[in-house]
């Protein structure tokens, strides 16, 4: 079993990161996306996690994969807090445009392993659990929030003094039943 966050960015409320992309020179995207996946990618390291795939304006990143860890729920959600600190201080400190990052988090089982052929493989992890983080971050954008998280994660917190906020439950695309989903931000 691992935890599973995928982190995606708005530029603000309303506007998209492929908004923001389009009216930019490539080298201005570029150099927005280094600043940010730069401090992404430190933080879920430094919580022990990995970056498992950069997704265009946003991030995979694995908890207790490949490497197992009795932590990695905690760890999540610790990066998880971490990760929107370090995007309102580079909002703060003006080192990039008004932005907010959607973090979706869940854990359970999947696959893990390299997958492809002998001209490219790529260590990557398949299953539900990987589709459900994903429809629970782009949730951020309905709910205006920042930081949500499945049932089976707040199960595993909430002796830990986290607030957390049922938001409702829902039915998410790809998946057969509807789940209850909380905010932590």
């Amino acid at each position: 079993e691992i935890s599973l966050g995928l982190v995606g960015s708005e530029m603000c409320i309303r506007d998209s990161f492929s908004t923001f992309a389009d009216n930019k020179e490539p080298a201005e995207v570029a150099a927005f996306q280094n600043i940010i996946f730069g401090e992404l990618l430190n933080t879920v390291r430094e919580y022990r996690g990995i970056t498992n795939q950069i997704l265009g304006d946003g991030i995979m990143a694995v908890f207790g994969a490949p490497v197992q860890n009795s932590t990695h729920i905690l760890d999540a959600v610790k990066a998880g807090y971490a990760l929107v600190g370090k995007i309102n201080e580079l909002n703060e400190l003006k080192k990039i445009p008004p932005t907010r990052i959607g973090i979706g988090l869940h854990t359970g089982h999947v696959v893990a392993g390299n997958i492809g052929n002998d001209f490219r493989k790529q260590y990557s992890l398949t299953g539900s659990t990987v589709n459900i983080a994903s429809r629970i971050e782009q949730l951020n954008k309905v709910y205006s929030s920042q930081f949500l998280i499945s049932e089976a994660i707040k199960t595993e917190i909430r002796h830990t003094g986290y607030p957390v906020t049922y938001l409702e439950d829902v039915s998410l695309r790809g998946i057969e039943n509807s789940m209850k989903i909380y905010k932590l931000l």
